[in-house]
This record gives structure tokens, sequence and C-alpha cells, in this order.
């Protein structure tokens, strides 16, 4: 049975099998991820399609608004 949590910072958690992919929202457009330990591919395609689906890949970082956000030239 894998384990999805939602943790303090708005990072998503999924584990399985001594697996762990941590998606953490930096700012629109970039999420970074984190995995730890050996993927067998237990989780399938959960770790892509939870952050696909989830606020983690479209939504500004707490914080923030998406007019906030602008990028330095």
């Amino acid at each position: 049975m894998s384990h999805r949590e939602v943790l303090d910072d708005g990072s998503i958690d999924l584990a399985k099998d001594g697996c762990s992919f941590v998606f953490r929202r930096l700012r629109p457009g970039a999420v970074l991820v984190t995995i730890a330990g050996r993927d067998t591919g237990s989780l399938g395609d959960a770790p892509l399609t939870s952050c696909t689906r989830s606020s983690c890949a479209i939504s500004p970082a707490p914080g923030r608004s998406r007019s906030s956000s602008t990028s330095a030239r």
C-alpha cells in the first residue's frame, strides 16, 4: 500500500516499498522533486499523476500571487 501525505509546507510526499517522492512547489511552473530510496516502479504512475493533478504544478507558492511573480532580467 502506498502512502500519500501533504506536509506542513504544502509539499506532497508519496512513499512505498522504501522509495519516497517529495514534490515541493518553488514558484508557479517550478517544482522540486526529491527522490529517496530505490524506485522499483511499485508506485506506478502515481508520482507524476499526483503532481500534475495537485496544486503543486499550477498554483503559486504559498504567500505569492501570480501577479507578484516576475522573472529577473
